[in-house]
């Protein structure tokens, strides 16, 4: 917040990254974030939303300490998949 100044220009800062983007891009976002969500629907790609319960493990199988934290690995998985399709 330090940089932005504000919650509203950070988000307006972020939103740029799929304002930009074209219908070959896609933008992966937390559903359960209707800010994230808004932003996704800037994207003139493919958006896929994903949920905590996306995660391909429970939390008791990481070291990380609290539930949101799957939210952050359900991005990071389907990131990766998305990626891997690519180059099949």
């Amino acid at each position: 917040m330090d940089y932005h100044g504000s919650i509203e220009a950070y988000y307006d800062a972020k939103s740029h990254i799929a304002r930009y983007q074209d219908e070959k891009d896609i933008v992966i976002f937390p559903q359960e974030s209707a800010d994230c969500t808004r932003m996704a629907k800037l994207s003139a790609g493919r958006k896929i939303g994903v949920t905590m319960h996306d995660a391909p493990v429970e939390i008791e199988a990481t070291k990380l300490k609290g539930q949101h934290n799957l939210s952050n690995i359900a991005l990071a998985w389907k990131a990766c998949e998305e990626i891997g399709r690519a180059h099949v």
